[in-house]
């Protein structure tokens, strides 16, 4: 027996109705999810601007009257960069009107790579410091490059391939008029985790180094000023960033999709923010014992970790500065010249 052609016609129209229907509820539930994420971007730029102001006279202090150098590049790079990438383009791929689906990720590709590229400063600089506090050892000149590019290159290429892999669908007018999102993900390759499990490794590697010569600095005794600023704040800080990659994993690996970038505005406001807080505690250390050499240098050039004093048997004679990196002896926290 053959079914009436306006029978079959009324099925089809059935199954095409539930599918467009199964179809809106994904949206829904992504704009839900996208709507978490746009809170925790939101929170990100409020955290990053707000310890920002918070830093900025010890900034202005410290930074921006010092001789120019390769430190002070890096840290101004590191330290403004995610104005850029965390605050002006992630809000506009969240906030932003009249984007297409190839604006959407042609902006999403230059947040991401920017983000990547200050994280790596970030990264840079908190490496020269474990390179500072080893008293620059010649094993650690060989290791940490190739620690550095043997995580960085990794990173860098699966970033490729995460951004490569963002898709974007058009949401229906219906949706549109009670969301305003322009760029909504619908597809994104799953080993965008790989990224932060690699910067978790980085993370571990310096708060392992930091740590030995920290906890020997702690056993020897010495400036105890100089030792917060140096070893017990900075392997605080390498920790809150191991924390927080760990963190990053675990979501992205038992949330469902949408949820990817939910924590990667925060890690990468906090790398710089932390970088910098690194930095300019050094600087206001020094400053407290010589507030005129502080005003007119910003470290070495490299490693960051002055200590300056007025030497008689330094190299440049009676009365002149000499830089100093710390360094661990058997019973004293002493400090050596940087060239």
């Amino acid at each position: 027996m053959t079914l009436p052609s306006s029978f079959l016609l009324l099925q089809m129209e059935a199954t095409t109705a539930a599918a467009a229907a199964a179809q809106f509820q994904v949206f829904v539930k992504g704009l839900h999810r996208l709507q978490l994420v746009r809170t925790f971007d939101l929170i990100a730029c409020t955290m990053f601007v707000y310890d920002w102001a918070l830093t900025l006279d010890l900034e202005i202090a410290m930074v921006w009257k010092s001789n120019w150098n390769l430190m002070k590049v890096l840290f101004l790079i590191q330290r403004y960069l995610p104005f850029i990438d965390t605050v002006f383009l992630v809000l506009l791929l969240k906030f932003g009107l009249g984007m297409d689906n190839a604006i959407c990720k042609r902006v999403y590709a230059a947040s991401g790579y920017l983000m990547a590229s200050g994280t790596a400063i970030s990264e840079l600089i908190l490496t020269l410091r474990v390179w500072a506090v080893w008293h620059r050892d010649k094993r650690l000149t060989i290791l940490l490059p190739m620690v550095v590019v043997g995580i960085w290159v990794p990173i860098m290429y699966y970033m490729y391939i995460f951004l490569n892999s963002l898709q974007f669908a058009t949401l229906p007018k219906a949706l549109l008029d009670l969301h305003d999102t322009q760029c909504f993900i619908v597809k994104a390759d799953s080993r965008f985790y790989l990224v932060w499990l690699l910067l978790m490794i980085m993370d571990a590697v310096i708060l392992f180094l930091m740590m030995i010569p920290g906890y020997k600095a702690y056993r020897a005794g010495g400036d105890s000023a100089l030792y917060q600023t140096v070893y017990r704040d900075g392997a605080i800080y390498y920790l809150y960033l191991f924390a927080l990659s760990t963190i990053n994993i675990v979501l992205i690996r038992v949330l469902p999709h949408g949820y990817e970038n939910l924590l990667t505005p925060i890690e990468r406001g906090v790398h710089s923010m932390l970088t910098s807080r690194v930095l300019l505690h050094i600087r206001a250390h020094s400053r407290g014992e010589d507030q005129d050499l502080a005003s007119r240098h910003w470290a070495d050039g490299v490693t960051d970790l002055p200590h300056p004093r007025h030497d008689s048997e330094s190299r440049g004679g009676f009365g002149t500065t000499s830089y100093k990196s710390i360094v661990i002896q058997r019973t004293q926290v002493t400090s050596e010249r940087v060239i």
